[in-house]
């Protein structure tokens, strides 16, 4: 789960994330969108899976991660012959 505090400039809302600025349209907060989680209704940005793709690329695919000091770090196989 990602949590952020993002604040509003122009026609985006902005947040720092590892050290970068990052940005999206106010489209995806200005109006929340919501969903049942584990007995809770959680809010969600509006246009959650054009959000997940703008953010994550293809998102419906899971990547192998591994934590390294707190960091992701995305798992690749190597060949050692």
């Amino acid at each position: 789960m990602d949590l952020f505090c993002v604040h509003p400039v122009q026609d985006k809302y902005r947040w720092v994330d590892s050290n970068a600025l990052k940005h999206v349209d106010k489209k995806y907060y200005d109006t929340l969108s919501t969903i049942e989680w584990e007995g809770r209704t959680i809010n969600i940005p509006n246009y959650a899976e054009e959000y997940l793709s703008l953010r994550y690329g293809n998102w419906k695919i899971p990547e192998k991660i591994i934590m390294l000091d707190c960091m992701m770090v995305p798992l690749q196989k190597k060949d050692f012959d």
